[in-house]
């Protein structure tokens, strides 16, 4: 699963010089908190992975599209394509020498229930609940405005952070919005 989400990452922060800023950006930027690390940022996320499985295609023209390894996570049904997808990275304890990370991925969604079936999701607790992907691997989700919140179990201090974060980085990334 770690490899799954790793992999995931990955792609998000490579894709971070996807082109078009639109309104969509605000409601993704306010999911990062102003005390986190930092961020990757994965605009229109449908489009972006249409992209990158035709550019698996050439490279590794035997190996599986991302798409597929994205449903192996049961992490497809409900998502907005047209949305984008926000990776909150806060450093653990050991700090980003040591390669500490703790990851919140922000997905979007049309619909917040069928994101969660096929998940096994458990009774929410104060908005989050614990979900089991097919891949046997445990997490924990919550929905923030229209996306799906997802951490790993250990990093549910971080996952509360961003869902209940009232200060967010829209004001200081303010000179990067043509960029993203």
């Amino acid at each position: 699963m770690r490899q799954h989400l790793r992999l995931i990452v990955a792609m998000a922060a490579a894709c971070m010089f996807a082109p078009a800023a639109r309104a969509q950006q605000t409601e993704a930027l306010k999911l990062v908190p102003a005390d986190a690390t930092g961020f990757a940022y994965l605009n229109r996320v449908g489009e972006t992975l249409r992209r990158i499985d035709a550019l698996g295609k050439k490279v590794n023209p035997m190996g599986p599209p991302l798409r597929e390894k994205i449903k192996e996570l049961g992490i497809d049904k409900g998502v907005n394509e047209k949305g984008d997808v926000v990776v909150v990275i806060y450093t653990g304890p050991g700090g980003l020498r040591t390669g500490d990370q703790v990851n919140v991925i922000a997905v979007p969604v049309t619909d917040y229930k069928e994101f969660l079936q096929g998940l096994e999701p458990k009774e929410p607790k104060d908005g989050i609940t614990e979900i089991t992907l097919p891949i046997g691997q445990a997490m924990l989700a919550a929905k923030k405005g229209g996306h799906a919140l997802l951490a790993e179990p250990e990093h549910a201090d971080a996952l509360k952070k961003v869902l209940h974060a009232k200060k967010d980085v829209t004001a200081s990334v303010q000179g990067l919005r043509s960029w993203l």
